[in-house]
């Protein structure tokens, strides 16, 4: 993974922008839209570079989403 930044409702992402990482990414984040309505996420590619922020309402949810950045970033470097 790039860069991680935190901020008060959860993480911003940035990812190399290769093909590859941004199908994954936009898989994962159309399906834990599906089963993860209370998670705010948002998938931007501009350029070369691509941009996931991930928040939540709750500290709880702050937490969650912390506990998946390690996973995030196997998939960024898992290969395809």
């Amino acid at each position: 993974m790039s860069d991680v930044a935190e901020r008060a409702d959860g993480y911003v992402l940035t990812l190399r922008g290769d093909e590859r990482t941004y199908s994954r990414f936009l898989r994962l984040v159309a399906a834990e839209k599906r089963c993860c309505d209370w998670m705010k996420l948002e998938l931007l590619r501009d350029g070369p570079a691509i941009t996931l922020t991930i928040g939540a309402e709750t500290k709880e949810g702050k937490a969650v989403i912390a506990s998946m950045l390690e996973p995030l970033s196997e998939l960024v470097e898992a290969p395809t």
